[in-house]
């Protein structure tokens, strides 16, 4: 594999998101919604906030014009059975047409209240008490994913919400998705799928992460929330830094 890129940094979110490739008039009017806000662009689709009424939900409008709903249906039908406070609902998907064409959608539930990361950034750092309650919260999350055979790959602060009552109700964002967008068949191993600071070993190795993979970023999380650094790149700013030297030891321990 090549060598890779770490980043971590504590700092100022950036100033802004990337702008929307699809545009609000027509999210509003193919969505049949009161109201649309564009939530974030990411590599493989956009998030949009529509109101309709008093309820609300996320539509994730994917890039790929090509991408198999038999496929992707399939692939979900064990997250749709997911049921527990601390993991995002997942309401459906299906095919819509756009100006661009025909797109698949993902609907969830909308999480009010920022993610762990922005709160963080604001200064706003649990106290012991919450940060029980907090992991109390995060496994009981993981443990229903992984009782329907699902596992997250890419958990981080950026992917766990906080309800209003803030940091004793977490709620996993993304559901592993990463993956499951990568490509429309079985990922080929060696493979990063993740976010480098969290990612475990044997992701970093590029090998398939398993459950264990998700309480390694778990553990991660909860380092950097009770020490307020993370445990192998400290409190500061790092904008880019190759793979650290303590990692040698525990990559050899999995080999």
């Amino acid at each position: 594999m090549q060598p890779f890129i770490i980043r971590f940094t504590l700092g100022a979110a950036p100033d802004a998101t990337l702008p929307p490739r699809f545009d609000i008039a027509e999210v509003t009017t193919v969505f049949q919604a009161d109201q649309a806000k564009h939530l974030g662009t990411g590599g493989f689709g956009e998030s949009w906030l529509l109101k309709q009424g008093h309820r609300s939900k996320v539509a994730k409008i994917l890039y790929n014009a090509n991408y198999p709903m038999a496929y992707l249906e399939r692939e979900v039908k064990s997250l749709l059975r997911v049921d527990n406070p601390h993991v995002v609902r997942l309401l459906g998907v299906k095919q819509v047409l756009l100006s661009v064409g025909s797109r698949a959608v993902l609907f969830f539930e909308y999480i009010e209240g920022n993610d762990v990361m922005a709160r963080l950034r604001t200064g706003d750092w649990p106290i012991e008490p919450d940060v029980l309650s907090f992991t109390t919260g995060l496994f009981e999350g993981l443990v229903a994913l992984h009782q329907r055979e699902a596992v997250h790959r890419d958990l981080k602060p950026e992917n766990i919400a906080l309800r209003p009552s803030g940091w004793r109700q977490p709620v996993i964002l993304d559901l592993g998705l990463a993956k499951l967008l990568d490509e429309p068949s079985i990922t080929t191993y060696p493979a990063l799928l993740g976010t480098t600071p969290y990612m475990a070993p044997e992701q970093l190795r590029g090998d398939r992460a398993r459950k264990a993979a998700d309480i390694w970023a778990a553990g991660v999380v909860l380092h950097l929330l009770l020490a307020r650094e993370h445990p192998f790149y400290g409190a500061h700013p790092v904008p880019m830094k190759r793979l650290s030297p303590c990692w040698k030891p525990v990559l050899g321990l999995y080999r």
